[in-house]
């Protein structure tokens, strides 16, 4: 993991969020249907669970206790990209399975990325 609490320190999420969020262990567990990808992120505080439509059509969820309103979209059959405002900050995730078969979740916001590895379980 790189620079999560500087991601979080950016788009001004609060400061028990950006202290506890570097030693949680988060689970991710994604599946599909049809066009759209459910995540469910589990952690020892609280259990998350999104519908993101994967079409580039318009969604909206709250993330880092924000509104985040954007478009997400499979790029080369390999990489899901969402992109789109979290408030007033400009925000983009994309998702991938490297050569190890991992996760990797890549978020970018102004000037700092922040680079997240998810171990198959």
């Amino acid at each position: 993991m790189e620079n999560l609490e500087e991601l979080l320190d950016v788009i001004k999420a609060p400061f028990l969020l950006r202290k506890a969020a570097p030693r949680l262990k988060p689970v991710q567990i994604i599946s599909f249907d049809g066009t759209v990808m459910k995540i469910r992120i589990e952690t020892s505080l609280k259990t998350k669970e999104s519908c993101v439509p994967v079409d580039g059509s318009q969604f909206e969820e709250e993330t880092f206790g924000k509104k985040f309103i954007g478009q997400a979209s499979v790029c080369d059959g390999t990489l899901i990209r969402s992109e789109g405002m979290l408030d007033d900050v400009h925000l983009v995730a994309e998702r991938y399975v490297d050569s190890d078969d991992r996760m990797i979740l890549k978020t970018v916001v102004g000037d700092v990325t922040c680079t997240r590895v998810f171990c198959r379980a």
